[in-house]
């Protein structure tokens, strides 16, 4: 539970804009980025060292709705003569890591992982994305 003097929604702003600088960066100088005040006074009520971040975005379509698109990049072949069929994408799933050096006020750790075939709520997949994400880091 957060404490009243912060709000949800600065909290989830400063993540997410965590997350977005960590992507630019692409894993470089990580150490660079201060970490967000709100953040700050919300890790620092738990007093532990290192705290891990998660993101999960993704979508899957219901059977008719997939179908759908599947008739609307036919019918966009057919009107453009072939010169463009746009394939749809049953699912897709991605998964992105952060880990929080509170002592140092750092980003210790960054990584992401997309899966653009993969369905988000299958074990399989985040399996996937568990193994990817600290292949290297923690085994």
């Amino acid at each position: 539970m957060l404490p009243e003097f912060v709000e949800n929604e600065a909290i989830t702003f400063e993540i997410e804009h965590l997350f977005t600088l960590a992507e630019e960066a692409r894993g470089k100088n990580l150490h660079a980025f201060d970490l967000p005040p709100n953040l700050v006074a919300v890790i620092d009520l738990y007093d532990q060292r290192f705290y891990l971040l998660t993101l999960s975005t993704g979508f899957t379509r219901r059977i008719g709705n997939y179908g759908g698109q599947i008739a609307k990049g036919v019918g966009i072949g057919i009107l453009t003569l072939g010169m463009f069929a746009p394939i749809p994408v049953k699912a897709n799933s991605g998964v992105r890591v952060m880990i929080l050096d509170n002592q140092l006020g750092e980003i210790a750790y960054y990584k992401s992982s997309f899966n653009p075939e993969g369905e988000p709520l299958e074990e399989k997949t985040l399996s996937k994305h568990l193994k990817y994400l600290f292949k290297g880091y923690l085994w």
